[in-house]
């Protein structure tokens, strides 16, 4: 349905249908809504577009959104997640260009085919608040563009980034340990004082992996990898 097509609804209307007990959105345009603090926990948002919405502090548990618009790049527009409950929250085919997903809680989060160019991860918690060596840390992202996106000081052990676009990536102070990068493309990620002990890479791209300064001791690769990873040690190899 085209956008001018579309109905649009406000923070009222949708909390309205929260309090009558629906909790399913189709093909709705919500702008400049506020739902901070508000609880959004269950509800499925198909087809919606929103334009400049805060969903800081917010309670998503378990929310659901497919194929939705959190974007826009004329006037350039973009929504917040920071502090927002976002545990077992799934994104199938959404653009999340730029979203702020900062110190978010995202235990189990699934994104999906998603393009979240630019989104800022930054310190979210997706260990429920437990060690990550207990197998507690658990987030999934899919065939989903994350090129430049920000995940410093998160903790991934464990979790999937498979078939994933990790250009320019940041993963400063965060854990990858036995995370899952296999097909991903992680040309100059950035990975500062991460852990990467255990990480899978196969079938990955890089070309800034340094044994020198990284510590990938128990890392799956391909033989066909080899070759990258001893590169920058300027190894001889006939």
């Amino acid at each position: 349905m085209p956008e001018s097509e579309k109905p649009r609804m406000t923070a009222d209307d949708l909390l309205a249908l929260a309090e009558a007990d629906t909790r399913s959105v189709k093909s709705v345009v919500f702008e400049d809504a506020d739902f901070s603090q508000q609880d959004l926990a269950g509800f499925r948002f198909e087809s919606c577009e929103f334009v400049n919405v805060s969903f800081r502090s917010a309670d998503l548990n378990a929310a659901e959104f497919e194929r939705c618009e959190f974007f826009r790049a004329e006037p350039t527009t973009t929504c917040d997640f920071s502090f927002a409950n976002l545990r077992e929250a799934r994104f199938d085919r959404c653009d999340l260009t730029t979203a702020g997903f900062e110190r978010s809680r995202c235990f189990a989060i699934e994104l999906e085919n998603c393009n979240a160019q630019g989104a800022d991860f930054s310190l979210a918690d997706t260990t429920l608040g437990l060690s990550s060596s207990a197998g507690y840390a658990s987030a999934s992202f899919i065939e989903t563009n994350l090129a430049y996106a920000d995940f410093s000081g998160v903790d991934l052990s464990e979790c999937k980034l498979i078939d994933c676009r990790l250009v320019h990536a940041i993963f400063n102070d965060a854990s990858l340990v036995r995370a899952d990068l296999s097909g991903s493309d992680l040309s100059n990620f950035e990975a500062r004082y991460a852990r990467l002990t255990g990480v899978d890479l196969r079938g990955s791209t890089f070309n800034n992996i340094d044994l020198r300064h990284m510590d990938l001791q128990g890392a799956k690769v391909r033989a066909d990898q080899v070759l990258m990873l001893l590169d920058p040690l300027e190894i001889e190899i006939e």
